[in-house]
């Protein structure tokens, strides 16, 4: 937007950059002020001023470069694109970063099967942070891409350079928005693969349960020692109930092969 200061008529824009420092631990938490730093320039028709948390131009490899080949015939608007376009190369760079990362958690996700639950909570915590990341650029870019659109409207700072702004921040937006949707999907998948793996224990636990249910009735039954219980005075009476009970071991076991659940 535009204001006056001391008298003259100033420029402000008002944008937040990508902090590439913030992936030095990319488990952090994933809020605005860890992942950006915030930069204000104020512009008029022969100065620019930037007011920045980082007092050297590292962030800006773009500007540095310009400043250190300076030339007088280098016009206003040309540093500020060359100030925008480092806004835009930083979200760029962590986006690509967060890619890589995605791609080394795909691995993870597939070896999952095997992990144990520990290792499971650890790797959804990992896919969320970035999904997280994925939000907090995404919704930078689209503010930093409305500040670029409202910039390049004003005449006065008119550049062919800037139709190249437009279309990058638009690429990097769609990047972000890709990888969002990606670790979404990565997220769903991890969450089907453990489910699955917690319905094949339940599974398996209810098959124990079907072969057995039957046997603790038998024990249950013959276990009453009521005196009108003929079997208990049988000399076979636990030879019968032995072969009782292996008779309805087998007997199960055929019904659960019929219908298909041992495999």
């Amino acid at each position: 937007y535009q204001r006056r200061v001391h008298g003259g008529n100033w420029t402000t824009l008002i944008l937040r950059y990508a902090n590439t420092a913030a992936y030095i631990d990319p488990d952090d938490d994933a809020t605005v002020a860890n992942l950006t730093h915030k930069v204000i320039l104020l512009i008029s028709a022969t100065k620019l001023i930037s007011i920045r948390r980082v007092r050297a131009l590292d962030d800006f490899p773009e500007v540095a470069q310009l400043v250190k080949s300076w030339k007088r015939s280098i016009s206003m608007s040309h540093i500020i694109n060359k100030f925008l376009d480092d806004v835009i190369g930083s979200f760029r760079a962590v986006v690509e970063t967060d890619a890589e990362i995605l791609e080394e958690r795909e691995d993870e996700v597939d070896q999952s099967v095997s992990k144990s639950r520990h290792q499971d909570k650890k790797l959804l915590w990992r896919l969320y942070q970035i999904q997280r990341r994925a939000t907090v650029h995404r919704r930078l870019l689209e503010m930093t891409r409305e500040v670029i659109l409202k910039f390049t409207r004003m005449k006065s700072y008119h550049d062919p350079y800037q139709e190249d702004l437009k279309d990058n921040v638009q690429s990097v937006v769609y990047q972000v928005e890709n990888l969002h949707e990606n670790t979404t999907n990565l997220l769903h998948l991890h969450l089907a693969l453990v489910d699955n793996r917690t319905n094949h224990l339940l599974y398996i636990l209810t098959i124990f349960n079907v072969i057995f249910i039957p046997l603790t009735f038998i024990a249950g039954w013959y276990g009453m020692n009521f005196d009108g219980m003929a079997e208990l005075t049988w000399p076979v009476g636990y030879i019968y109930v032995k072969v009782l009970a292996v008779t309805v071991t087998i007997l199960t076991l055929s019904w659960l092969k019929w219908q298909g659940a041992l495999g």
